[in-house]
């Protein structure tokens, strides 16, 4: 499930490749307009910054990009824009890129929710991912920001490993994290329209189902605190239950949610406001508030010789290969080094090979006939250690074991070199065929792409 929880698992990072970097010469930036909205209200007088993830170390301060010269206003935290009555900003092009592959994010604090005249929610904060500067920059003159609870929950769950505070989203700036910054925002668009700030019901590419119920739900949880005075106003109130006297406004209540899911479901849930502002929600208390893409659609016409899931294991679409889906932690890796096909049937193109996801994961899949019969191919490539007994690890489907002590070297023979693993598996009562990498001996379990037929 495409987490992408993200509930990032702390994996071993390493750098297997340099990350594509932009230039380290400042971009100048183009006027940006969006709107702010706490529910159904709008919010005026927020203070709008615009903010690009440091690299002084994962969850270290961010950036302020904005010129306090041309806004005129600023504090400790940088140089900010007003929301008018509407909720509606307007940010100038008076702003720089650090440079164009630095991660940018839209954060709204305070302002009036619909309160009365003169008053102001101080526990108020919603934020949306924005991607890379460039790609910010290129769509600048048609894009609306959204600035919501939804863009709030989805950017803050997919975010998580990399945020300790509401001005503080940062990598540690090595390769193997800046890549992992990238991809991170990258997939919060899959899961939000950020030009609405509403949940999406599946992928832009239709390849998989957002779990829009429980992001709504989630944002009602924030929207009951975001739709009051705040915490100072009530020791018992939303806010109050919401933050739990660890967390200072709604977005750092968010990040804490996102990195214990299952803590606090039931008392959470009972703050959806009866008039619940972002619809379809839960029904019921879930088990945890995970986030993850889940059940790729799978084609319609696929006969018993074909492969109904083909996914590209931590990168992108590559040939019949969906982008990378279906799965719930870990992190990914890549490699521009060429990796040997020889020796495998029916190899997978060798961009699959070149990425992974590692660390303690899973995949799952559904949609398919319960305790119907598939054949499952898992692809590797030993992309980093270059000797066996250097990476060692388990991996189970449904449940039952089908790779115990796996060596990806001594099995292909070598490092960069693809290997195919295949076994017959049943899907579930439910329909479902899950994967899970691990436990691991040595260093992390990892994979390169997953076909089932």
């Amino acid at each position: 499930m495409l987490v992408l929880s993200l509930l990032l698992l702390l994996g071993g990072c390493r750098s297997l490749a340099p990350a594509t970097s932009g230039s380290g010469v400042a971009t100048a930036g183009k006027p940006l307009r969006g709107g702010v909205h706490g529910g159904s209200q709008p919010v005026a007088g927020a203070h709008i910054y615009l903010l690009a993830a440091g690299t002084g170390g994962i969850g270290s301060a961010s950036v302020s990009l904005l010129d306090p010269a041309s806004t005129g206003t600023s504090d400790g935290h940088g140089a900010y824009v007003v929301s008018d009555a509407n909720g509606a900003f307007t940010i100038t092009g008076d702003y720089q890129c650090p440079q164009a592959d630095a991660m940018v994010y839209v954060l709204a604090t305070g302002g009036n929710p619909g309160l009365g005249p003169g008053q102001a929610n101080p526990d108020l904060a919603l934020m949306t991912g924005m991607g890379s500067c460039q790609a910010m920059l290129a769509n600048a003159a048609t894009i609306n920001i959204g600035v919501t609870e939804v863009t709030t929950a989805v950017t803050v769950n997919q975010i998580s490993r990399y945020m300790s505070g509401t001005f503080r989203v940062a990598s540690d700036g090595s390769a193997a994290e800046v890549q992992g910054i990238a991809a991170a925002f990258a997939s919060i668009p899959q899961m939000v329209d950020i030009s609405t700030g509403m949940a999406r019901t599946t992928t832009p590419d239709g390849s998989a189902t957002v779990p829009a119920s429980t992001i709504n739900s989630l944002a009602d949880i924030l929207a009951s605190c975001v739709n009051s005075a705040g915490s100072a106003s009530s020791s018992n109130g939303p806010c109050s239950q919401l933050e739990q006297g660890t967390a200072s406004d709604t977005a750092e209540a968010m990040l804490n949610i996102a990195n214990n899911p299952s803590q606090d479901v039931g008392s959470l849930f009972d703050l959806v406001p009866a008039a619940s502002p972002y619809q379809p929600t839960l029904s019921a208390p879930p088990t945890d508030f995970t986030l993850s893409l889940s059940d790729p659609v799978l084609p319609t016409n696929c006969s018993p010789n074909c492969f109904a899931v083909q996914v590209n294991a931590g990168g992108p679409a590559v040939g019949p290969y969906a982008a990378d889906v279906g799965f719930s932690g870990g992190w990914v890796a890549s490699t521009s080094a060429p990796i040997a096909l020889d020796g495998v049937p029916d190899p997978a193109p060798m961009e699959v090979y070149q990425t992974e996801r590692y660390g303690d994961c899973s995949y799952s899949f559904g949609n398919f006939v319960p305790g119907s019969a598939h054949l499952v191919r898992l692809h590797f490539s030993e992309n980093y250690w270059t000797s066996s007994g250097q990476r060692i690890f388990s991996v189970s489907i449904n449940g039952t074991p089908v790779l115990r002590n796996f060596d990806i070297v001594a099995q292909a023979g070598g490092p960069l070199r693809a290997l195919v693993q295949t076994f017959v598996v049943s899907a579930d009562n439910q329909g479902g065929i899950s994967i899970l990498l691990g436990p691991t001996v040595l260093d992390e379990p990892k994979v390169d792409g997953i076909e089932i037929e």
